[in-house]
């Protein structure tokens, strides 16, 4: 397994490696798409969760950046490609719990700590990947990160 390190901007960083909490249905356009019910509060689950999303290099994330860089943090669009064909197109603005007061709810259950990763959920547009697919996922102008999809 490959160690892991995060970086801010570029620049490493001695930010531990910490835990991921994922949020589940957090976007209702996905949540309809799966014909599940739109949830009346945050669905939490924290990775290792099961193996369909807890093996080795489930979860690539990119490099941190400064919340400078970010800006408003609900008005950022949320783009996934997949082998250069645009799959999700999201705003942060769609999010059924937007990111302060979703972090405030989740504080409630998990300490939060400096490395820790929340992913805040997903928009609509979610569909089967292969071996090979080529993803690109931004966040805005901010933000890129590209990775192949492996068998392993």
């Amino acid at each position: 397994m490959t160690s892991y390190h995060h970086s801010i901007d570029g620049q490493s960083s001695a930010l531990p490696v910490g835990k991921v909490v994922c949020v589940g249905r957090n976007y209702a356009e996905h949540a309809k798409e799966l014909n599940n019910p739109i949830p009346t509060e945050p669905v939490l689950f924290i990775l290792p969760w099961e193996k369909a999303k807890a093996f080795d290099g489930a979860c690539p994330i990119s490099p941190f950046v400064s919340p400078v860089r970010v800006g408003d943090l609900q008005n950022q669009t949320i783009q996934l490609h997949q082998n250069s064909v645009l799959k999700q197109d999201g705003h942060t603005a769609d999010m059924l719990t937007h990111v302060i007061p979703l972090l405030v709810y989740i504080s409630q259950f998990f300490t939060l700590l400096p490395g820790d990763v929340v992913l805040t959920g997903t928009p609509a547009g979610v569909g089967p990947l292969a071996a090979g697919d080529h993803l690109t996922v931004s966040l805005g102008k901010v933000i890129s990160q590209s990775v192949i999809v492996s068998r392993d």
